[in-house]
């Protein structure tokens, strides 16, 4: 018997070794998207690309998301060819939620002096569920980018631009330790009103009576909304405290839906001025919210709540950017555009993740020529390896590698960071059991122990017994 506890002891530690590898509670993908070259919005534009440094720098790199983020900087050495000045409007589009533009390291310049620049919001991309979800096929139109980039107001089916509603606030304050249930029934015809709330947790429709109830449990302070349009209904309120109060007022829904969002990043400090300072963005952040709402309506009869509407903001979707630079004739200007782009992490192949980038170089033909592309990537230290990578990179000195070419290559750029130089069969064997059990992959060294610890013992009873 102590013969046979040294043998499951030891093979106890032998499992263990390799879960304090596989313990990592973190998905074993999480989908990125690639970056691009600027797109001249102008077709057959005459200017010429006569150099681009392409930098890729991940010293500050903190492994956010589960994934890996770069610092990505274009520099554009440009050129008016013409005796003619040239206005040229450059459009920068990128993948992300509307939170991808308060980071302050979204810059663009013009010979070191900051643009202005207009955004807009686009279609979403990639798949509507978990990040977690592989998304190979994504591929950036940019003929549809461009020519989605609109400026008007969006045109709802179940609200005017200049809509006025009426606003319930509903606060409730429990008394110590206690909790506060409300539920609020009311009838619900959607075409005479139409109903966005906020702050509650329960919703329940019946169909036959048009009979909505909404609901929620208070442990703290809370106010709750219920934002009206159109003809009011008849609130019946139940609540298990007395200590509720209940105003109304008319507001404007654009302002309302505006005034929300922004409360969602309430310091503005430490974000880029350059989105607050254009007007065109609280026009487009509006018509991003608005067509949500407008949806919600069209969908669930005449009823949003605010999950539905806001979450179009935390969406995937094309960004772009749009600025112009003014090009006096026969002129040399250097236009660079710098932002945060982040990788796909992969778990599925290897132990540790493989963290991939793609960069769109052919948005770059739309100018009269390009020529001379270099690149530089500083690699973190938590994966200072390039494994894989369709241009060949040179390894120069300790996590730095670079390229030079004379032309764009034939295909997109894409590179794979690792931790280690090389991707071992053991790394493959782990990525697989990582690929199949995803967050039970730590349990599997205790499975297995378990299952050769029966084995252990059916086999002695069976000896025993002959």
């Amino acid at each position: 018997m102590p013969k046979f506890l040294t043998v499951v002891m030891s093979l106890a530690i032998t499992l263990a070794i390799p879960v304090s590898v596989w313990a990592n509670s973190g998905p074993v993908y999480w989908q990125g998207y690639p970056s691009s070259d600027v797109v001249a919005v102008q077709k057959d534009s005459p200017l010429a690309v006569e150099s681009e440094n392409l930098l890729f720098d991940f010293s500050s790199a903190d492994g956010s998301f589960y994934t890996l983020e770069a610092q990505v900087t274009a520099t554009y050495e440009m050129f008016n060819p013409t005796d003619q000045p040239q206005t040229s409007t450059m459009a920068f589009p990128f993948v992300g939620t509307w939170e991808s533009l308060w980071s302050k390291d979204i810059k663009i310049t013009a010979d070191g002096q900051e643009l202005p620049y207009n955004v807009y919001f686009g279609d979403t991309v990639g798949k509507s569920g978990s990040s977690f979800q592989k998304d190979d096929a994504l591929r950036l139109d940019f003929a549809s980018i461009l020519n989605g980039i609109n400026p008007n107001p969006y045109q709802a089916q179940n609200f005017s631009l200049k809509e006025k509603g009426k606003l319930y606030r509903i606060a409730i304050n429990p008394p110590v330790k206690q909790q506060v249930e409300i539920e609020i029934d009311f009838t619900l015809n959607a075409n005479k009103t139409r109903v966005l709330t906020k702050g509650f947790n329960s919703y329940s429709y019946q169909a036959d009576e048009k009979m909505v109830t909404i609901g929620s449990r208070c442990y703290k302070p809370e106010v709750l909304e219920i934002l009206v349009l159109g003809e009011d209904p008849s609130f019946n309120i139940k609540c298990s405290s007395s200590t509720y109060q209940t105003t109304v007022q008319e507001v404007d829904l654009k302002s309302y839906l505006l005034e929300y969002a922004t409360k969602i990043f309430p310091d503005y400090s430490n974000y880029s001025k350059a989105v607050f300072d254009e007007p065109s963005f609280e026009d487009q952040l509006y018509n991003l919210l608005a067509k949500s709402l407008d949806q919600g309506f069209t969908q669930n009869q005449g009823f949003c709540s605010e999950d539905t509407m806001m979450g179009a903001l935390h969406v995937n979707r094309t960004i772009t950017l749009v600025y112009s630079v003014d090009f006096p004739a026969g002129s040399k200007r250097q236009v660079s555009v710098s932002y945060r782009t982040t990788a796909t992490m992969d778990r599925t192949k290897t132990v540790n993740p493989l963290y991939t980038f793609e960069y769109f170089l052919n948005p770059a033909e739309n100018w009269s020529s390009f020529k001379n592309l270099d690149i530089k990537i500083i690699t973190p230290e938590k994966a200072p390896y390039i494994v894989a990578s369709n241009i060949e990179l040179l390894a120069e000195g300790k996590q730095t590698y670079t390229a030079a070419l004379e032309s764009l290559p034939e295909s997109d750029f894409y590179f794979t960071l690792y931790e280690a130089e090389e991707i071992t069969l053991i790394d493959k064997a782990h990525g697989y059991i990582n690929l199949r059990f995803g967050y039970l992959t730590p349990l599997v060294p205790w499975l297995i122990l378990a299952l050769f610890i029966v084995g252990i013992i059916i086999l002695r009873k069976r000896i025993k017994k002959e």
